[in-house]
């Protein structure tokens, strides 16, 4: 059912479709089942060609900064700590975010801004 709605998707929501491993698979099925019921193919020659597309840019995998690295920032463990590694993500994802330094960054102004939980805060 993603299928039908690829050229509407977030880059980072595409991304992420085109680098699970069964994609290639899916990507299959999803042509025959349009040669088999209405013969359109414009959603898998648009999911070909993104993935021609990622294939030529440098590899987003693995992710810019880890739990470890928020923790090290003060950020205590919880919801709130997977939510902004979630943010992260998608930022790397959507080429808003492209080193680890610009993540760090990313996610101290984001712990200062009082919108995550910071381990000094159970402390006071």
């Amino acid at each position: 059912m993603q299928f039908k709605d690829v050229q509407q998707m977030r880059k980072s929501t595409l991304r992420r479709m085109l680098m699970r491993q069964t994609f290639p698979l899916e990507l299959e099925l999803h042509r025959l089942d349009c040669l088999g019921s209405h013969g359109r193919l414009d959603n898998y020659n648009f999911l070909v060609e993104k993935a021609e597309e990622l294939e030529k840019q440098p590899e987003v995998v693995p992710p810019l900064i880890s739990g470890d690295e928020l923790i090290a920032l003060g950020m205590r463990t919880g919801p709130a700590m997977g939510a902004l590694l979630r943010e992260i993500r998608d930022s790397q994802l959507q080429d808003e975010l492209k080193t680890p330094d610009e993540a760090r960054q990313w996610a101290k102004q984001k712990l200062h801004s009082g919108n995550f939980g910071r381990a000094e805060q159970d402390n006071a």
